[in-house]
């Protein structure tokens, strides 16, 4: 009895390939990108990385408000402003 070799699988389609799925929308990434380019050349110093976050921050936000999630946020129709600082420490 001689060795056989078992065929690699190979998936049908490209479509039954699965990865992960993003944390962003296509629009949220879309956007996000046109930040890179700014986030690279704000490597080179503190002063540019400072002047970087805000602006892409506001811009991000601006576009992509956060969800409503409390009920004071409902009933005011307005991002608690300790919600803000609680996501900006979590970025931080």
């Amino acid at each position: 009895m001689g060795k056989h070799r078992k065929a690699a699988r190979q998936p049908k389609n490209d479509a039954s390939r699965k990865g992960r799925r993003s944390w962003t929308t296509d629009a949220q990434a879309e956007l996000l990108n046109t930040y890179v380019p700014a986030y690279v050349s704000a490597q080179t110093s503190k002063q540019a990385r400072s002047d970087f976050w805000p602006s892409l921050w506001e811009g991000y936000f601006g576009k992509f408000p956060l969800p409503l999630t409390t009920d004071k946020e409902k009933e005011e129709g307005v991002v608690d402003p300790m919600s803000l600082k609680k996501a900006k420490k979590v970025r931080n």
